[in-house]
């Protein structure tokens, strides 16, 4: 009953606040009025409801179950469509097929454009990937010749300049706690 009632309240100020929120006294109101519904003491809400919206709601019961419905059945309508839409449009484009109302090619000698964007990186990959993947292999080949002699060897043994050395053995890595006398 609350949340109906306030709801009610939300949805009517959204349309009327721009008029009645100059009125003196209307947060003050406002305020009075949401404490009223929404206190325990008072069940204003439980008042208001039975006494105005159950009511007005009663005799239009199967109406909004009926709008309700339909709206669900007019949604899930709508989806459906949309998605039917999508998956048309990602075969079409896997498939490299035309769409149904496309256009003939040109007949004039020129060649047809490319149907979609897959087909066309896959003609671009096909015409520049050789060319483009030997000179990356040749490019990472030369520069791993010239950077060899300059790149440092790892060797098992830790190193000297280390935060954490171990020049004294006697010493733990982290400090010990010690009892108090």
């Amino acid at each position: 009953m609350y949340w109906s009632i306030v709801g009610s309240f939300v949805a009517f100020e959204y349309v009327a606040e721009w008029f009645i929120s100059w009125f003196p006294f209307y947060w003050e109101v406002k305020t009075i009025l949401l404490l009223f519904l929404a206190l325990p003491q008072t069940q204003g809400s439980t008042w208001v409801y039975k006494s105005y919206l159950d009511p007005f709601l009663a005799p239009r019961e199967a109406d909004i179950d009926a709008g309700i419905t339909a709206a669900q059945a007019n949604l899930l309508n709508f989806i459906q469509d949309q998605i039917k839409k999508v998956w048309e449009n990602i075969w079409r484009m896997i498939t490299g097929a035309l769409p149904a109302n496309s256009m003939a090619p040109p007949a004039n000698g020129q060649p047809a454009p490319a149907p979609n964007p897959f087909s066309l990186a896959k003609g671009m990959w096909e015409t520049f990937g050789p060319a483009f993947m030997g000179s990356l292999q040749s490019h990472t080949q030369a520069n791993g010749a010239a950077n060899g002699a300059q790149r440092p060897q790892m060797s098992p043994a830790g190193s000297n300049y280390s935060a954490s050395s171990h020049s004294n053995p006697g010493t733990p890595s982290f400090p010990e706690p010690q009892p108090y006398i």
